[in-house]
């Protein structure tokens, strides 16, 4: 069965200090390069699973999956409360190599497709927590997808015989939300809804033809169906990270917008404030006091110099040498991979101000916030990561 993560962060320090150096370099390599942004207890769970189950954790056969889980408690207006958790599921490459592993299988089919249905998903009413909780129309959605996907896994029996096991699945069955309230697909199942239902089909597929497996779902299946960002950002406490006066100012300045600082607050005027409304919001802005204003850190310029030169050549080198530090996001599909190597969930789209955005619901940013901001993302005045999509490509 799936593996909730439990452990606090500091039994993960205990934990970790008592590896050794070989253990240590495993870690690491889990941490820094596979599961890139994960939290140290969720590495330790890999780590536990691919132990138990006799894998390679350097093959990657289990994915990190954020999960919104009921916890039983209620809040003041007796609303479940959840949380997230991360679980711990196998891929479907796992699946696969699990049916080579026994020498039986003999073969699977490629995904067959039934006829195309176009849906009409109805507009539906919501609140919509990036603008100051205001109700606000999901748009209408047109989706085109496969009734069906149909995939046969062969094997081999003991008397030579080869036998077929197919699964077929419904696309209707199977499709994960944007919301437990919506009827609308999410943004994945929305980009690639014969993919999904491949994938679906195919696990189907392979626990009928080799039943030793076990019956838990992988993550390509579960990918999306528990998580409900927009319930998480209704229940959850934002914690908002103080923005960066330099980053605003590099921000605001090239809108003709000019940014001072005052008692921990940068303050912007300009006459071109009004139609900057989307930009002023993803940085923490908040019209307070007769004025647009927003907490920051402190302006370098007035922080005591240090009493040890520091070079900022290190730095420089650690940022050339990463390959997400300055990624070239150009579309959709480059704005999806990006988030798939670093672990994340996109939201689906939602507009702000009159403009499309789209938004990290799911997975850890913690230690991400350069690459995220080098990717086009900021934080919203609810502290959550989103960023403009007007200049990608479907």
């Amino acid at each position: 069965m799936s593996t909730d993560v439990t452990s606090s962060s500091s039994n993960a320090i205990q934990v970790i200090a008592k590896f050794s150096d070989k253990e240590k370099v495993v870690f690491n390599a889990l941490k820094n390069s596979l599961y890139p942004g994960a939290k140290d207890e969720s590495v330790l769970m890999v780590l536990d699973y691919c132990s138990a189950a006799k894998l390679d954790p350097m093959q990657k056969p289990v994915h990190i999956v954020p999960m919104n889980v009921k916890t039983g408690r209620k809040d003041a207006n007796n609303k479940d409360i959840y949380e997230w958790r991360d679980v711990i599921m196998p891929g479907i490459g796992q699946y696969r190599t699990n049916a080579v592993n026994t020498k039986v299988h003999a073969g699977t089919t490629e995904p067959e497709f039934g006829e195309d249905v176009t849906e009409n998903f109805p507009e539906e009413k919501v609140t919509d927590y990036y603008n100051n909780n205001s109700s606000k129309t999901r748009p209408a959605l047109k989706l085109t997808y496969p009734r069906w996907c149909k995939v046969t896994v062969k094997r081999k029996m003991e008397d030579g015989t080869v036998i077929e096991f197919t699964a077929k699945e419904l696309w209707k069955e199977n499709y994960a939300t944007l919301a437990k309230d919506s009827s609308q697909p999410n943004a994945m199942w929305q980009k690639r809804p014969y993919a999904q239902l491949a994938k679906c089909t195919e696990a189907q597929a392979l626990r009928k033809a080799f039943p030793e497996f076990g019956a838990q779902p992988t993550a390509e299946e579960m990918e999306g169906k528990n998580i409900d960002y927009e319930t998480y950002v209704e229940i959850t406490e934002p914690t908002v990270s103080l923005s960066s006066f330099e980053k605003i100012v590099e921000t605001l300045t090239p809108l003709g917008i000019k940014v001072s600082y005052k008692d921990g607050y940068a303050i912007a005027t300009g006459g071109k404030i009004t139609s900057s409304q989307a930009t002023l919001n993803s940085l923490g802005f908040k019209f307070e006091d007769n004025q647009f204003k927003c907490k920051c850190t402190q302006p370098q310029s007035q922080l005591p110099a240090p009493s040890v030169p520091v070079s900022s050549e290190p730095n420089k080198k650690q940022a050339q040498s990463d390959l997400f530090e300055n990624p070239v996001i150009n579309s959709m599909d480059s704005l999806f991979l990006f988030a798939d190597e670093l672990g994340l969930t996109l939201s689906d789209e939602f507009k702000m101000q009159k403009q499309d955005y789209i938004g990290i619901s799911g997975g850890n940013t913690d230690g991400l916030d350069e690459k995220l901001i080098g990717a086009g993302f900021a934080k919203s005045p609810q502290g959550k990561w989103i960023r403009p999509i007007a200049d990608l490509k479907k």
